[in-house]
């Protein structure tokens, strides 16, 4: 599958200098399940009218609320030598800062020019050079930032560690009722700009309903698998299809699908590949043509609608430059991505 063919009409007609306005929170329409200005917890944040907001529920048309320490019980209950006079013991919870809705508004560079140099887009093979920081950015930046970074290694990790948390409380959100901390990530990327709430045909109408009403994705080199997680369940909690093809290294971190939410209901919808080798090494041409016929084989075509990559290499002693040891890795998920996205 190769997307960068000349002989394709769809690819000889696109533009360089894509029509499309870079999303924001301002011209991104909300998720029609989350009323502007409500909190995920109230009516609006579901689809029908079947599902409860956390912690409000119904048994036989009796209301329960939740005790932290008794579970669910119909309201007014007090257990056997517990009146409703005595207090409830109070549990120890982080300091949470209330929810402010900010302004986000995002400034956007704007290019003078869109004329690239020669030989910008040329890929070669070979040792590594020394990178031209002034093709792309400005050096004297880049060498300050560099300078100011190298000053935090003599920090004591412990005061580093308090001074990253006071500088973002919600860290102390941690995974919530996922694997780990990637799936809030992606969750919070989608309470703003509604990625899951898409309802485009990708086969323009002309497809079976299964193909039509199916949400599809493709999740690279992030096991244990939160992002993956996050997409299966908030699509099937919904009550919608999902389906994903799924590639990440083998070993200490590869997918652990046992540890998924079950309402993802994982094992019927996500498809784990390791490439041609079975390595699951994105660095690798045939590992990223394998994973792309992959792909099309099973989407008949279609490709995905959403393409989710994380991933990483070992950057101890070397955090500072970790953005420049991880350009090849970004690099190739860039490549997957267009060969297994949907036109």
């Amino acid at each position: 599958m190769d997307p960068y063919n000349d002989s394709d009409p769809a690819y000889e007609a696109t533009p360089l200098e894509s029509p499309t306005e870079i999303p924001t929170v301002y011209n991104c329409q909300r998720s029609r399940f989350q009323q502007p200005g409500g909190n995920r917890g109230g009516p609006g944040s579901y689809p029908n009218n079947n599902q409860k907001p956390p912690f409000q529920y119904q048994q036989g048309g009796v209301p329960l609320r939740y005790d932290p320490q008794y579970g669910l019980q119909p309201q007014g209950y007090s257990p056997q030598g517990r009146g409703p006079h005595q207090e409830q013991p109070q549990l120890m919870r982080p300091l949470i800062p209330p929810t402010e809705f900010l302004d986000q508004h995002l400034d956007v560079f704007q290019a003078s020019s869109y004329e690239l140099p020669e030989g910008c887009f040329k890929i070669e093979y070979g040792p590594s050079e020394e990178i031209d920081l002034d093709l792309l950015c400005i050096k004297g930046i880049v060498n300050n930032l560099l300078d100011s970074k190298m000053k935090l290694r003599a920090v004591p990790q412990e005061i580093f560690g308090r001074a990253r948390q006071r500088c973002n409380p919600y860290e102390l959100v941690g995974s919530s009722i996922f694997i780990n901390r990637a799936s809030v990530k992606l969750a919070s990327i989608d309470s703003q700009l509604a990625i899951t709430a898409t309802k485009e045909d990708p086969t323009g109408g002309q497809g079976e309903e299964e193909d039509a009403k199916t949400f599809r994705f493709a999740d690279l080199c992030s096991g244990p698998g939160g992002f993956s997680e996050y997409l299966l369940w908030r699509k099937h909690t919904w009550g919608e299809r999902a389906r994903g093809w799924a590639m990440t290294l083998k070993g200490d971190l590869d997918f652990q699908l046992e540890r998924f939410h079950k309402d993802a209901m994982v094992h019927d919808n996500l498809k784990v590949f390791y490439g041609k080798d079975r390595t699951g090494n994105i660095l690798k041409q045939e590992n990223i043509d394998s994973f792309a016929d992959l792909v099309e084989q099973e989407t008949k075509g279609l490709g995905v609608g959403l393409v989710s990559a994380d991933g990483g290499i070992s950057v101890d002693g070397d955090e500072a430059v970790q953005e420049t040891l991880l350009q090849r890795l970004i690099l190739c998920q860039i490549l997957t991505m267009f060969m297994t996205l949907q036109k």
